[in-house]
């Protein structure tokens, strides 16, 4: 966001998806705003299945259906109150030492491409070289290959069509969420 240039309306609208809480990411996101100058008119978290699957979290289909049967409302209300312009109301803030001590942790000694691998399924589309939001990904040979600069946001393991992406051990049977695109 501090890279991006954006035209247009200054006023703006965060929604995140998460798994438990949307921890402070409320507060790191008004500052961003801040820096840019935006005015936000609201954020909002939606609970949405465990999909962190490198760090060997998922969850079964038949509770993720449950999950998204209590969040497509929320969604459907507040795609509504954005189209509408409202205002949303501040959500509680949740606990601030995941965002402050455990995910610096997490990324200074967990978060790494290194056990990222294609299997011979892999059908060279390039479709995780395009999800990838920091552009770690580039094909050599048709196959991917990943830089250093990974935040495991799992898009590439989301993304690929015939489930071709692993990461290590730890992705191996587990559920993996198909994103069209």
């Amino acid at each position: 966001m501090r890279k991006a240039q954006f035209k247009g309306s200054k006023q703006i609208y965060f929604v995140a998806t998460c798994a438990e809480t949307p921890w402070i990411t409320a507060k790191y996101t008004k500052k961003l705003a801040d820096e840019k100058h935006f005015e936000v008119l609201g954020f909002r978290s939606i609970l949405m299945p465990q999909s962190y699957i490198t760090g060997g979290l998922s969850t079964p289909d038949a509770e993720n259906k449950k999950i998204l049967l209590v969040a497509e409302p929320k969604i459907d209300e507040l795609a509504q109150q954005i189209k509408a312009g409202e205002k949303i109301p501040e959500e509680p803030l949740g606990k601030s030492w995941m965002s402050t001590i455990t995910n610096p942790m997490m990324y200074a000694t967990m978060m790494s491409a290194k056990k990222f691998a294609v299997s011979d399924k892999c059908i060279g589309c390039g479709k995780c070289e395009r999800n990838c939001p920091l552009g770690n990904i580039h094909l050599i040979d048709g196959k991917p290959v990943w830089g250093k600069n990974c935040t495991q946001c799992n898009a590439c393991i989301g993304g690929c069509p015939v489930g071709a992406i692993e990461y290590g051990k730890k992705t191996i049977g587990k559920p993996k969420y198909y994103l069209e695109k």
